[in-house]
């Protein structure tokens, strides 16, 4: 007796099903082998951008502080002070807050009583607009007095008031912990 076709609506969704699944199985293995190298160069770009911010070759101890909840709840997920011997270089402050788009990612440090940098990580900021103001960040703020409000409005942030005033609100309260913790 001859064998009897399978039904075209059964067939269909079978195959559909099999080639979803195993795209999502190949998906799943990338993660899985590209995951520790993305971590691992995002730490490599977090380690280099302190050392350029503080403009240092090399640390010997790190010393990590307790945030303040206004601090955490604003982004800020990292405050560390970086000693060679005995001395403080300087310290510097990692965030991930939300301008425009989510994962605004950098990094700010002082030495002394200034600015001493500004370290963008990631963004996706619309090119031509918050991507294009950030890359300037670091060149309007270095060497500004620490007590003193960076950012100010201006033409230079018209059209991506949502970014600047974000990062703008988050530089100010860095600021105020980083003198608050000196006085």
């Amino acid at each position: 007796m001859a064998k009897k076709p399978m039904n075209k609506m059964i067939v269909l969704p079978l195959f559909l099903a099999v080639v979803t699944l195993t795209a999502a199985g190949v998906l799943t293995g990338v993660h899985l082998l590209t995951a520790p190298f993305v971590e691992r160069n995002q730490l490599n770009k977090q380690y280099e951008g302190y050392k350029r911010i503080l403009e240092i070759d090399s640390f010997d101890t790190v010393k990590e502080h307790t945030l303040s909840a206004e601090l955490s709840g604003a982004g800020v997920t990292l405050k560390q002070s970086f000693m060679i011997g005995d001395q403080e270089i300087g310290t510097v402050y990692d965030a991930n807050i939300t301008g425009f788009s989510s994962d605004l990612i950098f990094q700010v440090g002082f030495k002394g009583d200034v600015y001493a940098g500004f370290n963008l990580i990631s963004s996706k900021e619309s090119p031509g607009f918050g991507a294009d103001y950030l890359v300037n960040v670091d060149g309007w703020i270095k060497g500004v007095p620490a007590t003193q409000e960076v950012l100010v409005d201006s033409a230079a942030n018209a059209g991506i008031t949502v970014t600047s005033s974000a990062l703008k609100n988050v530089l100010s309260l860095i600021a105020g912990d980083y003198n608050g913790g000196r006085a």
